[in-house]
C-alpha cells in the first residue's frame, strides 16, 4: 500500500509541476481517501488550493500536514504564507513563533520574518523607551521572534541608542542564534560600551560559548561599575556557578531574588546549585516558581519532570507535563515522562500509550522503546 501511495504522490507532483491541476487533484484526493492524514498529500492539496486562489480552503490541509509531521519546514512556510495572503498577520506571526520555538530556521523563515515586520508598522510607539518597554514585554512572554522583528523595525529610528541593539542581542541569545547576538552586541558596544545591559549580554554570549573564565572576568568588571544592578547580580551569580564557586554564586543569587522574587534567571541558577548539592526539595521549589512565571522556558521542563519523578510525585508530574504538551506537542520527552509516571502507578495501558506517542516523534528513542516492552510484559502481552 505504501509503495502504491508513494507512486501516486510522485505522479501527482509531476502533474502539479506540469500545470495539470485537475490531474494532480485526482491523485492527491485518491491518496487522502486511502490515508486521510498523509502529510505530503495534505500539504500538496493546500498548495493546489492556493494555486487556484482558494486560500481559505488551503488552511485545513496545511494544518493537518503539520499535525502529522511538524518537523517539515515547508509545511510551516506554506501555512504562514497562506495567513499572510489572507491578511491574517497575527495568525501568521503566532504560527511563525511556533515554528521558531521548535528550532526551525533558514532563509525562508527569515524572509517571512522581514515580510511580517514590514507589514506590521510600529504605530503609537514614539520614544525609544516605549519601544524598549514593548520589546521587553514580548521577550518576557517568550515571544522572542516577535520582539526581534519589533526591534529590528525600529532600530533605524534610534541609531544612537545602544539599548535597542543590546536588547536585540539578548533576544537572539534566547533563541540560541549566537552569530546574530554577537552582531548586535558589537553594534551596541560601538555606540556605548559602558552601559550595564551591554556587559550582561556580552557575558551571556560568553557563557553560551562555554568561555566561562572570560565570562566571569567581564561579569566582575561590569558588577564593579553597577554593583546594585539586580540583573547583574543574577548574571554574575550564573558565571560564578559555571566556574564552580557555588557559595559565592549563592550570595549574589539570593540577593537578586530578595530584591526581585520573580527573577527567573536567578531562580533557575539557584535551583541548579541546589541540585548539585542534592537538595531536591528547594531545587524543585525554585524551578516550579520559574515555570509558573515563564512556562515557555523549555530548558527547565525535563529537570522539573525528573525531580518530580525522583521524589515520586507522579500525579503532579503528569499534571504539569500535560500543561507542557499544550505549549509544545512535539517534545518526545514529555510523553515519555507521562508514560514513566503511569508505569510507576501500575497504569500500564496508559504507559504504553504515551511511550508510543514518544516513539512516534522519535522512533529511535531507546529508553521509550525499552520501557514500552517492560510495560507490555507487566500486562502479560508480548512486545509489539
Amino acid at each position: 500500500m505504501k509503495l502504491i501511495l508513494n507512486q501516486a504522490l510522485e505522479k501527482g507532483v509531476e502533474a502539479h509541476k506540469a500545470g495539470s491541476l485537475e490531474e494532480a487533484n485526482r491523485y492527491y484526493t485518491a491518496i487522502l481517501k486511502a490515508e486521510p492524514k498523509h502529510p505530503d498529500a495534505n500539504h500538496n492539496m493546500g498548495l493546489l488550493a492556493v494555486d487556484v486562489g482558494k486560500i481559505q480552503e488551503a488552511l485545513p490541509f496545511f494544518k493537518r500536514a503539520l499535525e502529522v509531521n511538524p518537523s517539515i519546514a515547508q509545511y510551516w512556510l506554506s501555512y504562514i504564507n497562506a495567513f499572510i495572503y489572507l491578511n491574517r498577520k497575527e495568525d501568521a506571526q503566532t504560527t511563525l513563533d511556533q515554528a521558531r520555538s521548535q528550532g526551525l530556521k533558514g532563509e525562508g523563515f527569515d524572509k517571512i520574518e522581514t515580510k511580517l515586520s514590514q507589514a506590521q508598522l510600529i504605530v503609537g510607539y514614539k520614544t525609544h523607551q516605549e519601544i524598549l518597554d514593548k520589546a521587553i514585554e514580548l521577550r518576557e512572554n517568550g515571544k522572542y521572534y516577535k520582539a526581534i522583528g519589533f526591534l529590528k523595525n525600529s532600530i533605524s529610528n534610534f541609531p544612537s541608542n545602544p539599548h535597542i541593539p543590546s536588547l536585540l542581542s539578548h533576544c537572539y541569545i534566547l533563541t540560541d542564534e549566537l552569530e546574530e547576538a554577537i552582531i548586535y552586541i558589537k553594534k551596541a558596544k560601538r555606540i556605548n560600551p559602558k552601559i550595564a545591559s551591554v556587559g550582561w549580554n556580552e557575558t551571556r554570549i560568553l557563557l553560551k560559548q562555554k568561555k566561562i573564565d572570560e565570562a566571569l572576568v567581564v561579569a566582575k568588571k561590569v558588577n564593579k561599575l553597577f554593583p546594585n544592578d539586580i540583573e547583574g547580580m543574577g548574571v554574575l551569580g550564573a558565571c560564578l556557578r559555571a566556574n564552580g564557586f557555588l557559595d559565592e554564586s549563592l550570595k549574589y543569587l539570593r540577593k537578586a531574588i530578595q530584591l526581585n522574587p520573580n527573577y527567573v534567571e536567578a531562580l533557575i541558577n539557584r535551583a541548579l546549585i541546589s541540585i548539585a548539592q542534592r537538595d531536591k526539595v528547594n531545587a524543585l521549589s525554585d524551578l516550579q516558581k520559574a515555570y509558573h512565571l515563564k512556562p515557555h522556558i523549555r530548558q527547565i521542563w525535563p529537570i522539573i519532570l525528573n525531580l518530580k519523578i525522583e521524589i515520586k510525585e507522579f500525579e503532579s508530574a503528569i499534571s504539569i507535563a500535560e500543561q507542557m504538551i499544550k505549549i509544545n506537542p512535539s517534545d518526545e520527552y514529555i510523553f515519555f515522562s507521562i508514560g514513566l509516571c503511569n508505569q510507576n502507578l501500575n497504569r500500564y495501558d496508559q504507559a504504553v500509550f504515551f511511550y508510543k506517542k514518544a516513539l512516534k516523534i522519535k522512533s529511535d528513542f531507546a529508553e521509550a522503546y525499552n520501557n514500552k516492552g517492560i510495560a507490555l510484559k507487566a500486562k502479560g502481552k508480548p512486545e509489539r
